[in-house]
């Protein structure tokens, strides 16, 4: 939609509901989000136990998870393109790569 809009393809709309949504959920050029994707880490409880699961975005990428848990292609799936995006803002670049 941001491509979309730079190309001048939407015109701009203020509307009133905008005010019921948190100020962070709001584009300021296209208004406030629609939807939200709630994103989880499902694993194989033969694999692993619960409580050797990773507790943080950074034990996701720790050796000792090779090969026990998965995510879907970023390439062919909009969610996961998403996920891996906010890493970078949730992260910073560096940690997120």
């Amino acid at each position: 939609m941001q491509i979309m809009f730079k190309q001048g393809l939407f015109a701009k709309y203020d509307s009133p509901t905008a005010s019921e949504f948190p100020k962070d959920a709001i584009d300021p050029n296209l208004g406030p989000r629609y939807r939200n994707v709630i994103i989880g880490v499902v694993y194989n409880k033969s694999a692993l136990s619960p409580a050797d699961t990773p507790k943080t975005l950074e034990d996701l990428v720790n050796p000792k998870y090779r090969g026990k848990i998965v995510m879907p292609d970023p390439t062919q799936h909009t969610t996961t393109t998403q996920w891996v995006a906010s890493l970078w803002k949730l992260m910073g670049k560096e940690k997120g790569r």
